[in-house]
C-alpha cells in the first residue's frame, strides 16, 4: 500500500505544475476526460501516430495529440508500477523509460486493433 501511495504522490507532483499552468493560461477550462475504458488498441495506435511530429505537422493538433498520448503512457506507467511493484530500473520515468514503455505499448497493440487498451495493458511486461 505504501508503494502505491508513493507512486500516486509522485505522479501527482509531476502532473500538478502542468495542470496549474494550463488553468492560468487563458482561464480554466474543464478538462476532457480520457476514455480509457473504451479505447481500443487501434485507437491507441492512432493516438501515437497523431502525436508523432514526423507525421503530424499541425503544431496545435500535435500538442493536443501528444498530451493525449502522454496521458495513456503515464496511466500505463502507474498501472504497471502498481501491479508489479515500483522498480525504477525496470520502469524509469525519464525519456528513456517513456520511450521504452511506448515501444512496449505499441508492440502489445500492433495487430490487435479491436482489443481494448485496458485488456492489452494486462499483457504488458
Amino acid at each position: 500500500m505504501t508503494k502505491k501511495l508513493v507512486a500516486g504522490c509522485l505522479l501527482a507532483l509531476f502532473l500538478l505544475p502542468a495542470a496549474f499552468a494550463a488553468s492560468e493560461a487563458g482561464g480554466a477550462k474543464k478538462p476532457k476526460s480520457i476514455p480509457f475504458a473504451t479505447t481500443t488498441c487501434g485507437d491507441l495506435l492512432d493516438i501515437f501516430a497523431a502525436a508523432d511530429p514526423k507525421l503530424n505537422k499541425d503544431k496545435k493538433m500535435l500538442k493536443g495529440a501528444q498530451d493525449r498520448a502522454f496521458a495513456y503512457v503515464a496511466w500505463t506507467h502507474g498501472y504497471l508500477n502498481g501491479r508489479d511493484g515500483i522498480d525504477a530500473k525496470r520502469y524509469p520515468f525519464d525519456e528513456t523509460g517513456v520511450t521504452q514503455l511506448v515501444g512496449v505499448m505499441f508492440n502489445t497493440c500492433k495487430g490487435n486493433d479491436p482489443m481494448l487498451f485496458l485488456d492489452a495493458v494486462k499483457d504488458m511486461r
